[in-house]
């Protein structure tokens, strides 16, 4: 039953996505997204990931059900957290389009928990035989990828509440894209340091500099320049970490 979950689940998430996309039930996520007010977004273009993660996620769901993965001990670990993250994912587009800006960041936040239990999962057991490098490499980059809708989510719903302390726009997206990087260079080392999460988030942050750059007409504000410097940092502590990884093995 846990293989088929996860199955159905890899297909909700595509389903319920792209029915909202299409204007179910009354209005699309963009249209929804530009009435609501935000400190920081990304640019357009940067939503296409979502092509890649489903269809790695869809992949693995299926690999996943086959008989033959029935008795892994890996995959039994990861299932029912997997179930939550696909389920996360499915929630998000309708609660955002039909209830609102905080039910949706908890579905994302719920995503987060759950993805970063994943990723931490495989990347300890990588060596494991038959399982798929792509399907370390697509939940890794899944997380990097919901760790900045994460941040872009919850400085959407301080600002769109009114809670940023009249901080404005500006310097709210400042803190918020710092705190996040913190995050990031704190739950990197924890993860093991897998490219794709560096890679999923990097696309993000340089895709929010390229928005902010275009909102203000100057690419060297603070909400342009602190991302790119995030992605840089977690590329660089990535670099190192595998680097230092390698040598610890070569010594051994």
């Amino acid at each position: 039953m846990p293989r088929l979950l996860v199955l159905l689940l890899a297909i909700a998430q595509i389903a319920t996505a792209a029915a909202v996309q299409a204007g179910w039930p009354g209005a699309d996520i963009g249209t929804v997204a530009r009435r609501t007010p935000t400190p920081v977004d990304a640019a357009g273009y940067a939503f296409s990931i979502w092509a890649v993660l489903y269809l790695l996620s869809l992949a693995f769901a299926v690999w996943q059900a086959l008989p033959g993965q029935a008795r892994s001990p890996l995959l039994r670990g990861v299932r029912t957290p997997l179930a939550l993250a696909f389920a996360a994912t499915a929630a998000w587009p309708p609660l955002f389009v039909l209830v609102g800006v905080v039910p949706a960041l908890a579905a994302i936040v719920v995503d987060f928990a759950a993805l970063v239990f994943v990723v931490a999962r495989l990347q300890r057991n990588s060596g494991v035989h038959g399982l798929p490098r792509l399907g370390r490499v697509g939940f890794a980059l899944f997380l990097g990828w919901i760790h900045a809708a994460a941040t872009l989510s919850v400085a959407q719903a301080v600002f769109a509440h009114g809670l940023d302390g009249g901080l404005g726009a500006p310097l709210l997206a400042t803190l918020f894209l710092v705190m996040s990087g913190a995050l990031a260079l704190g739950l990197n080392p924890i993860l093991g340091a897998p490219w794709g999460y560096a890679i999923g988030l990097g696309w993000a942050l340089v895709a929010i500099s390229v928005e902010q750059a275009q909102r203000t007409g100057d690419p060297w504000t603070l909400p342009a320049l602190v991302p790119l410097v995030v992605a840089a940092a977690v590329l660089s502590q990535s670099l190192r970490l595998r680097l230092h990884a390698r040598q610890a093995q070569s010594v051994s």
